[in-house]
């Protein structure tokens, strides 16, 4: 369901889960009520990933880039943004925030980032995948990972190592 759904609301898989009555089915990266499911821990990873811009990197301006907004790992990876924000006492402003679908082709979004907060000290993608893409947009817009913005990914992805420079990621 985390792969297949990756987009559909809560409802929605449900009701795709529904043509399978009668066979037992744990679902993988998606919790949906009624079954038993295996997930991420989404909410150590990306803790350590704010924190380290906020402590390590005395960043204050932050953006994220969410997943979809009807999936459920992308609202908990979103949720602990918020709250390591409040707790470190910076302030959540949501023109900071777009929402991608965890692919590679992220560069809309980031460019919409980009161009509503031009001043942002790092960006923390919500998975690997979107971060990559984005670094044709740094790449595009003269800006230089590590020097210019701080990123950060989630997923330990083989992407990551391979981006130039390699991706600040956590492994899920």
């Amino acid at each position: 369901a985390g792969t297949i759904g990756n987009s559909l609301s809560a409802e929605r898989k449900k009701d795709f889960l529904a043509q399978f009555k009668g066979i037992p089915v744990i679902t993988i990266a998606s919790e949906v009520d009624g079954y038993a499911s295996v997930c991420f821990d989404n909410k150590s990873g990306i803790r350590e990933c704010i924190e380290h811009l906020v402590n390590d990197h005395n960043c204050r301006k932050i953006g994220f880039v969410s997943g979809p907004k009807t999936n459920g790992d992308a609202a908990e990876r979103l949720g602990v943004y918020m709250d390591v924000l409040k707790e470190s006492g910076i302030t959540y402003d949501e023109d900071r925030v777009v929402y991608g679908r965890f692919s590679p082709y992220s560069q809309a979004v980031v460019n919409e980032l980009l161009d509503r907060c031009p001043d942002l000290e790092a960006i923390a993608f919500a998975n690997d995948a979107m971060a990559s893409g984005a670094y044709e947009v740094f790449s595009e817009r003269g800006i230089e990972v590590g020097k210019d913005i701080f990123v950060t990914g989630f997923d330990d992805s083989p992407v990551a190592a391979n981006l130039i420079p390699p991706l600040t990621t956590v492994r899920a």
